[in-house]
């Protein structure tokens, strides 16, 4: 009997029948599309040259379902690489990238994290503590006591003691700043719990920032007292020949002169007026600590000269007592050693000429015996009878030229 339908409508078994044919190949599609997909988006192929690394990653999120995250200061993102895959996985193509960099990164899904080893969070070994043990010494291999060693960074620190070692706790890697009145600060980098050993470097002052006085040296940032000090770096160039002239007009209420016009003759200083008229008003002149070792300063060769410091105020009357009144002016010479321990020899010469900028036109001898003729003919009763035997030079041509002074005198000067 064939099957009919009802009311013109096909029966119910044709219609579940066909139902079932359609939802299976629904099903089969829904299950062929996506695995295709899926395979065609893990196989990539990728030609760049030279391109920011950035760039290649947006090529790779463009073309699969991958996304990448990542901190903005990675390193690396903006440096040139090159890449050639033809059809390879995508995590063959990552190792490409990022092996050669250094950088390490992991696939959840569809998400690609990148981490920088260099900002990986320290193991818990890193994290321990260690204790850094050693010593603090100057150049001369004598222990520095009362150092400070801070670790860079923190504020935890240590001194040294009498033998001067010192230990401090901190995790590795760690940098120790040491530092000691008078020295160079020195950093040291700790990778290992070993003892560690520190040289300090003796600090070399600027004379503009070390003022000497009656009692040592102090800051001239920290002086509170009238002084005046001068470096021999300033004036070594002047155009004089002693170090008195030198100073002329560079110490602020010195009047500084000439006793006489004699060449090398000594001057007179006053510091801040005259204070006695019949007393002497010179200031008093200390070399190295040794009081009147010179009478002037004409004494003493400016080349030997490191500094000069000029005592103006009160300070100079507690320090020397009333020898001091009319001030005092410090020398400090040169040694024979710099800094550095080793010998420091300098050696300067001076070379030059000098001439008269003219001659002068002078009478010779038979010029001047017409010249006295001529004198006593105009100023005197002698007229042009008067026989030659009354003049000054009866033969003023016999005197000749006589001997010329002026070329006697003077000469090139070498």
């Amino acid at each position: 009997m064939k099957n009919k339908s009802l009311f013109g409508y096909p029966t119910v078994k044709k219609v579940i029948g066909g139902f079932r044919k359609k939802l299976f190949i629904y099903l089969s599609l829904a299950v062929i599309l996506p695995a295709s997909a899926q395979v065609s988006q893990r196989h990539l192929s990728l030609h760049m040259q030279e391109r920011p690394l950035s760039e290649i990653m947006d090529a790779i999120e463009n073309r699969t379902e991958y996304r990448f995250y990542y901190n903005n200061k990675l390193h690396d993102l903006q440096k040139p690489v090159s890449i050639h895959a033809d059809n390879e996985p995508v995590q063959t193509i990552l190792d490409k990238l990022f092996k050669p960099l250094k950088i390490s990164y992991q696939i959840k899904g569809n998400d690609i994290i990148l981490a920088d080893p260099r900002h990986a969070a320290p193991s818990a070994a890193e994290k321990r503590e260690h204790t850094v043990t050693g010593d603090v010494r100057n150049q001369k291999g004598e222990p520095l006591v009362g150092a400070t060693v801070v670790i860079a960074g923190t504020t935890r620190g240590a001194t040294t003691n009498a033998a001067g070692a010192f230990s401090i706790r901190g995790t590795m890697p760690m940098v120790l700043r040491v530092s000691y009145i008078g020295y160079q600060s020195a950093e040291v980098k700790v990778v290992s719990a070993t003892a560690v050993s520190v040289v300090l470097e003796d600090e070399a002052n600027e004379m503009d920032e070390v003022v000497v006085i009656g009692y040592g040296t102090v800051k001239k940032t920290d002086m509170t007292g009238s002084v005046t000090n001068i470096k021999m770096s300033d004036i070594q160039d002047a155009p004089v020949l002693s170090v008195d002239h030198a100073l002329q007009g560079r110490i602020a209420g010195a009047d500084i002169m000439s006793t006489t016009g004699e060449p090398g003759a000594p001057t007179s200083i006053r510091i801040r007026g005259t204070r006695s008229i019949l007393a002497s008003n010179e200031p008093l002149v200390v070399v190295d600590g040794v009081m009147d070792a010179i009478s002037d300063l004409n004494d003493i060769n400016s080349a030997d000269i490191e500094s000069i410091s000029v005592l103006k105020d009160a300070s100079s009357t507690a320090i020397y007592g009333s020898r001091g009144a009319n001030g005092v002016i410090i020398v400090t010479t040169k040694k024979g050693r710099s800094s550095s321990g080793k010998p420091d020899i300098t050696f300067k010469a001076d070379i030059g000429f000098s001439q008269l900028p003219r001659k002068l036109d002078l009478m010779n001898g038979t010029e001047f015996a017409l010249y006295r003729n001529d004198y006593a003919y105009f100023h005197s009763s002698l007229d042009d009878t008067t026989p030659l035997s009354q003049y000054t030079f009866p033969d003023p041509l016999s005197v000749g030229k006589c001997t010329d002074w002026v070329d006697e005198i003077s000469r090139l000067g070498r």
